[in-house]
């Protein structure tokens, strides 16, 4: 429960990703999967990077965090 209630507030504080953040996921998805991530709100994208960063010393799990929900 305390996680929704973080997730909820964080979005709605969410701030776009950066330009420095945008360039981190580009890296990381190949072109299709960097469509899927870009399509999404900029909330969901902010909530799918800071995913991204928690896993990312699992890079068997970096494709799949940013696009996780």
């Amino acid at each position: 429960m305390l996680h929704l209630a973080r997730r909820f507030f964080g979005f709605l504080v969410a701030a776009p990703l950066s330009p420095s953040e945008q360039i981190e996921i580009a890296v990381a998805l190949d072109p299709q999967l960097r469509r899927l991530f870009y399509n999404q709100r900029h909330e969901d994208q902010r909530h799918a990077y800071e995913v991204a960063q928690r896993v990312s010393a699992r890079p068997d799990r970096i494709d799949a965090a940013p696009l996780h929900d």
